[in-house]
């Protein structure tokens, strides 16, 4: 009796296993149900999910304390017509430096809010990934939903940092092929997924949540240090790290859209002499104020319309690599780590239901 069932359940488990292909129908099942137990968990703590809602409109909050209304589009008398304004001016006019801090400090702001969102992510789900792992468990739905999930939280993110900014800045109203506003969106969103892509990254290497915040500092430099702007890197032998950063192509991005290089243009100069030349028998002081277009050479990266598709296109690729990077990192957990002891809780798989029928029978 017992011998004729054997062949019978083989059978049975083989069969079963043909059925379970993973086809493109479970893939999305399985993306979905990930997804959405991913998003039961974040709403589990209603607290926390506000504070994470909240932490780019918080910035713009910061950042609203220490600009002016103008900064992003210069004063608009002036950058229309520096020639004929500089006759005017008694002061010089320089507002390059403000521009430039504001735009790169919302490309790194939205930079390090994603990658420190998910960067214990992977880290605190690791025995419940190995021990799915066990049973059907693809690791392409597993890595989507949790950008699926964190990638929601971004557009809500940037959405009301750009309301919260837009009560106290004028936005450029033309961009270079949309409205300024949405291709400040465009990019800061995706530079915000890509960096989400590295900080998943960083949780599949690091093995504890302290290790991953000591990570998450040294990018934290690498990003401030080298993105280009701080620190004058043309023609230098450290340049080509600079192409590496996220924060170089969102400021690239976001200056394109802003047109950082008419508001450099704009730039007038005055110097003050103690004799006005016109009436030297006076002896008035006179303040001489003139255009200064070479301001241009001090915007250190590249601000050419052509740049900011490629920028987009940079953004996009890093978080697509990073994804792949974190694949194969957590593939490797499987074979460096050591099972998890099974438990009630661990569905049985075909191979174990087999090494049991062959026991058993």
């Amino acid at each position: 009796m017992l011998d004729r069932q054997k062949p019978e359940l083989l059978n049975e488990l083989n069969n079963g296993s043909k059925k379970n292909r993973f086809t493109l129908a479970k893939f999305i099942r399985q993306l979905i149900v990930l997804t959405r137990r991913s998003l039961n968990i974040q709403a589990m703590d209603l607290v926390t999910l506000g504070l994470l809602a909240a932490l780019y409109p918080f910035t713009a909050l910061l950042q609203l304390l220490i600009s002016s209304s103008d900064v992003l589009i210069g004063n608009p008398g002036i950058v229309a017509d520096p020639i004929a304004a500089a006759k005017t001016l008694a002061e010089s006019y320089a507002p390059l430096i403000d521009t430039r801090v504001f735009v790169f400090i919302t490309g790194l702001e939205a930079v390090l809010i994603g990658m420190y969102v998910p960067s214990n992510e992977l880290i605190l789900e690791r025995s419940v990934y190995l021990r799915e792992r066990m049973v059907n468990l693809k690791i392409v739905p597993y890595l989507l939903s949790k950008v699926v999930v964190f990638s929601f939280f971004a557009v809500i993110q940037c959405v009301l940092y750009l309301i919260v900014l837009s009560i106290g800045v004028d936005f450029p109203e033309q961009g270079l092929y949309f409205p300024a506003p949405i291709e400040m969106f465009i990019t800061v969103l995706i530079a915000m997924i890509a960096s989400i892509a590295i900080g998943l990254f960083v949780s599949s290497l690091a093995k504890s949540p302290e290790m991953s915040m000591y990570m998450l500092v040294m990018l934290l430099f690498f990003q401030f240090f080298f993105a280009g702007i701080i620190f004058d890197l043309r023609d230098k032998p450290a340049e080509p790290l600079s192409y590496l950063t996220t924060t170089r192509w969102s400021m690239i991005a976001l200056g394109v859209s802003v047109d950082l290089e008419s508001v450099a243009e704009s730039t007038i100069l005055c110097n003050t002499m103690e004799d006005d030349p016109r009436t030297p028998e006076i002896g008035d002081e006179f303040t001489n104020c003139t255009h200064y277009p070479e301001a241009r050479e001090d915007l250190l990266l590249p601000y050419d319309d052509e740049n900011l598709l490629i920028s987009w296109g940079v953004m996009s690729a890093m978080g697509l690599l990073f994804l792949i990077f974190t694949g194969i990192s957590i593939k490797r957990l499987e074979t460096c780590k050591p099972n998890p002891q099974p438990d009630s809780s661990r569905t049985t798989s075909s191979s174990d239901l087999k090494n049991w029928v062959n026991k058993r029978f």
